[in-house]
């Protein structure tokens, strides 16, 4: 019987250390963060502790987080956002109708700007605090929902950037400057930028490397948007 007992303690050490210590996500907010829907974090919720004199607050999981489905956050409203480093993929608009003013940890960029994780900028600060950014070199793609509502003047997207989400940009810009004079994949659906609608809307102009107008214009998606496209 001792050995029994002694074999299933060495087996329960064995899961613990495979399956690595519980994943926190760490936050800041006026008040405790309502978690409208759980399940989108991919990983059992052991508890969730909110301190109102430090307006912080503590979600801690059971194992690795390592996946965050969209709209997590929806609808929080966040003074700022750390996330563990065991996260590997977040789906694009991460806050739907939400926002966070900064955020930390492995993946913050830019000052806390800016969310990047595996080449991917995920989310954009809001409100952001310039109103021209350029997006950091490296960044390979683009993710949905990541500058919404920025409501900002311009957005420099760097030659790095393979792939952007068909709305990625809503309610983001007036103004897109594009450094590659290849076309960036447009993925997950038209190149829009309004909401409200049932078809695909594009207003911000769109700025070109010199000698590049026509690439662009051919391009899939981006010829729909033809008329918005200007070489500097």
């Amino acid at each position: 019987m001792k050995k029994l007992l002694t074999l299933i303690a060495l087996l329960l050490s064995f899961h613990a250390y495979a399956s690595g210590p519980n994943s926190e996500i760490r936050y800041k907010a006026e008040n405790k963060m309502d978690l409208m829907d759980e399940e989108r974090f991919n990983c059992a919720i052991i508890s969730h502790e909110y301190n109102a004199t430090t307006q912080e607050g503590v979600i801690t999981f059971n194992g690795k987080l390592t996946k965050i489905s969209p709209e997590a956050f929806n609808e929080a409203s966040l003074e700022w956002l750390w996330l563990p480093d065991s996260i590997q993929d977040i789906g694009g608009f991460l806050f739907g109708w939400g926002s966070v003013k900064m955020f930390k940890g492995k993946y913050a960029a830019d000052n806390g700007r800016c969310l990047i994780i595996n080449g991917k900028l995920v989310s954009m600060c809001y409100p952001l605090d310039v109103q021209d950014y350029r997006i950091p070199d490296g960044v390979t793609e683009i993710c949905s929902g990541a500058f919404s509502f920025s409501n900002i003047n311009s957005i420099t997207i760097p030659a790095s950037v393979k792939k952007i989400h068909g709305n990625a940009f809503t309610e983001a810009c007036s103004m897109i400057i594009l450094e590659s004079t290849k076309a960036p994949q447009i993925v997950g659906g038209e190149l829009h930028d309004q909401t409200g609608t049932d078809r695909a809307v594009f207003v911000a102009k769109v700025y070109v490397p010199k000698g590049s107008a026509a690439t662009y214009k051919s391009a899939p998606y981006w010829k729909n948007v033809k008329d918005s496209i200007f070489e500097y």
